[in-house]
């Protein structure tokens, strides 16, 4: 990384230390952004409701119908009775 930009420089020991400004893949804190990300946006952008019983569901009530989205790890399974409810949500 020396070699590459001379900003950087090892310490007397031969150790460089850099600061990650985003979320590194495979680190834990990635993990954790991830997921502080995907829940601030289900629940404050769509407006969903946490299942108190399971943090991996996501529920919704309209007046016309109910939609639950699942959480697995990256993946989200979106159900509801209402085609036009699938369709906001995926929009």
């Amino acid at each position: 990384m020396s070699e590459i930009n001379p900003k950087f420089q090892m310490n007397e020991n031969g150790v460089l230390y850099l600061r990650c400004v985003k979320a590194l893949h495979g680190h834990i804190e990635a993990a954790w952004l991830f997921y502080d990300n995907l829940n601030a946006t289900i629940q404050e952008k769509f407006g969903f409701k946490q299942n108190k019983y399971d943090p991996c569901v996501y529920n919704k009530r309209t007046i016309d119908g109910a939609v639950t989205i699942r959480v697995h790890v990256d993946d989200l399974k979106i159900s509801s009775r209402s085609k036009v409810h699938l369709d906001n949500v995926t929009k």
